[in-house]
C-alpha cells in the first residue's frame, strides 16, 4: 500500500529567490513563505508599490491561465506545479507528475485553450517549432481551479 501525499502544498521562496513548492513547511528548507510577483489577478493585493502578492489560489479560469502562462514565460516549473491538483495522489505518483510538469515548462507555450472540461496547451518544440499538445482536466476544489491529468 502506498502512502498518500499530504494535501497541503507550501509555497516558499528560497534564500536565492527561487520558488519552492513542497509538502514540507518552508522552514524545512530555510525558506520564507512565498510571495508571487505578477499582475494582480483576483485574490491578489498591492501594497506600497510592491509587486502583487498571491493571497489565495486561482479563483477564476483567467487566474489559472495567467499562472500557466507565467510558468512558461519564466520557465518556472514550480508555477505549473502550484496549480496542479495534488490531493489524494500517492507520493511516487506525485514525483512523476512534478517531473512531467517540469519538462513541459522547458517548451514554448504557443496557445492555451480552455473549455468546460479541460485545458489544452499547445507547445512548440525544438528548432523546427513542431507543435504538440497536452491535455489537462479542470478540477474545482475548495473554490479554486486546478489542473490534473
Amino acid at each position: 500500500m502506498r502512502a498518500r501525499a499530504q494535501s497541503a502544498v507550501h509555497q516558499c521562496t528560497g534564500a536565492s529567490g527561487e520558488a519552492i513548492y513542497s509538502d514540507k513547511p518552508c522552514a524545512a528548507f530555510g525558506a520564507a513563505d512565498r510571495t508571487i510577483p505578477h499582475a494582480a489577478p483576483s485574490g491578489a493585493t498591492m501594497s506600497l508599490g510592491r509587486q502583487a502578492v498571491r493571497t489565495d489560489c486561482a479563483r477564476t479560469l483567467d487566474d489559472l491561465v495567467h499562472e500557466i502562462t507565467l510558468a512558461f514565460d519564466t520557465s518556472d516549473p514550480n508555477r505549473l506545479i502550484g496549480v496542479y491538483h495534488w490531493p489524494g495522489l500517492a507520493t511516487e505518483s506525485g514525483y512523476d507528475i512534478a517531473d512531467r510538469l517540469a519538462r513541459l515548462t522547458r517548451g514554448q507555450l504557443v496557445d492555451t485553450q480552455v473549455n468546460n472540461s479541460g485545458v489544452r496547451l499547445l507547445l512548440a518544440q525544438g528548432k523546427t517549432n513542431t507543435t504538440s499538445s497536452v491535455n489537462f482536466h479542470l478540477r474545482r476544489y475548495r473554490d479554486c481551479w486546478w489542473l490534473s491529468y
